[in-house]
């Protein structure tokens, strides 16, 4: 996990892709993220309204 430092230097604008890594991985990783958070969501709802 990096530094709240560290997160600055993660969202500077950039021209060119960083260390070589494709636009994809950002975009693949963005996904997963995005996935996670719906399940978990969808979890939480659905434990919401069976439980009620």
């Amino acid at each position: 996990m990096r530094s709240r430092e560290g997160l600055g230097v993660l969202y500077q604008p950039n021209e060119e892709p960083e260390r070589g890594r494709p636009h994809w991985v950002r975009v693949v990783a963005l996904v997963l993220v995005l996935g996670m958070v719906v399940m978990t969501a969808g979890a939480a709802v659905q434990t919401l309204l069976l439980g009620i």
